[in-house]
């Protein structure tokens, strides 16, 4: 059976349709996000171990990295979660058109600017490194500030234009 969270995706689109429609997501086809949109299939997410590891892993990831950023003048701005499904965080919506929305990993502040944050994991060697024996992840705010230099081909399509629709909203 699936979440009220997943139940709700089918009300709008979400930052993870995007690429999808787009045909930039491996996983999934811009057909496949029409037809749970209108009913006709039902959303196949399942908990496998990529998405698992992430779970675990990104609170953990965000403690740190909000650690790590904190001295340099950045808050974090706590959303509450929605009332109807506990594990998910408040979504964003679109100020002129509602049926346009994200669910933030976290929000941070500095100043008066917001920035999303957007956890992904991989598989690949990065600047997050599994503390030996644990989920949590240590982060090396050095390598952050060289990370703000990356260029859009160091993003994979379909995670780039995940985050380009948050900052639409």
């Amino acid at each position: 059976t699936m979440s009220i969270f997943h139940l709700n995706r089918r009300n709008g689109i979400g930052a993870s349709d995007d690429p999808a429609i787009l045909g930039l997501n491996p996983y999934k086809t811009p057909l496949e996000v029409w037809s749970e949109k209108t009913g006709l299939t039902t959303d196949d997410f399942t908990l496998n171990s990529a998405i698992h590891h992430g779970n675990i892993a990104e609170p953990g990831m965000i403690a740190d990295l909000y650690s790590a950023l904190s001295p340099h003048g950045y808050s974090k701005i706590d959303l509450p979660t929605n009332a109807d499904d506990s594990m998910q965080p408040k979504k964003r919506v679109h100020p002129d058109y509602d049926f346009i929305y994200f669910h933030p990993d976290a929000i941070f502040k500095k100043d008066d600017i917001e920035v999303v944050v957007e956890i992904k994991t991989g598989r690949k060697p990065t600047p997050w490194n599994l503390k030996a024996g644990s989920d949590r992840l240590n982060f090396d705010y050095k390598v952050f500030e060289e990370l703000k230099y990356a260029t859009i081909e160091d993003v994979p399509p379909h995670y780039y234009w995940q985050v380009q629709h948050q900052l639409m909203v």
